[in-house]
């Protein structure tokens, strides 16, 4: 490798890093907001809530997809990380970028509307965010900073399906329910649909497609709509 080509990856992997920093944050605001919820509101709204958990999740996205537009653009190989590139996903992660850093007119852009709240797209999202630290990390842990990196970079994460994903969060504790029925507050028809580790801020309702929010004193839509609450929540009740 190059001295040019050397700094390139180097540059790559900063925007990495500054795309994990983002994660560490909306996975922090994600914890605190839903352990301390009630105590937090007193405090702010919860619409400052709303706007700062969308804030980190479409600013990591976003960094996310430099990151693969870098990749693409260096034409680097990492087994992982290039099957995880062939989904779909990968483009909806451009629109999505793309919707984010230009101005919209319409609050309910659909490029954003695909991705939020989705499961399976927040999931690979995850284990691409991984696969990528791993690739990362082997070649520049000796020289930047290893807290830099994310905490746990596991292989079994990458190769866990959200399925797989679902059945051994059922497995920490008995209560856990992967599934919930989401009444629609505008036609009031239900779907049934699965619950990942995300508790969502936002969903669009497949029978009449209007964005659904949280309602007053809930922490997410499965929460305010559906008849089984979300993951932590459920952790919080088999404790």
């Amino acid at each position: 490798m190059t001295k040019i080509e050397d700094h390139k990856l180097y540059v790559l992997n900063r925007n990495y890093l500054w795309a994990n920093m983002l994660l560490e944050h909306l996975n922090s605001f994600d914890s605190e907001l839903d352990e301390n919820d009630e105590e937090i509101q007193k405090k702010k709204s919860f619409q400052r809530f709303d706007i700062e958990f969308y804030l980190y999740l479409s600013l990591w996205y976003s960094l996310l997809y430099v990151v693969v537009e870098g990749w693409e653009h260096l034409k680097l190989y990492d087994k992982n990380v290039n099957k995880l590139l062939q989904s779909e996903n990968t483009d909806l992660l451009r629109r999505y970028r793309n919707a984010t850093f230009h101005y919209q007119e319409l609050n309910d852009d659909p490029r954003v509307i695909r991705v939020m709240g989705d499961p399976e797209i927040n999931h690979w999202a995850n284990q691409l965010h991984v696969a990528f630290g791993i690739y990362f990390k082997e070649i520049f842990g000796s020289h930047v900073e290893k807290s830099l990196y994310p905490k746990h970079l596991n292989q079994l994460y990458i190769d866990t399906s959200l399925d797989e994903m679902l059945e051994l969060m059922q497995s920490w504790t008995s209560q856990y329910t992967n599934k919930t029925k989401l009444t629609c507050p505008n036609c009031k028809k239900i779907t049934v649909i699965r619950i990942g580790t995300m508790s969502p801020k936002s969903y669009t309702s497949r029978c009449c497609s209007v964005l659904l929010r949280p309602i007053k004193d809930e922490c997410c839509v499965f929460c305010s709509y559906g008849d089984v609450k979300c993951f932590k929540k459920q952790l919080k009740i088999s404790k």
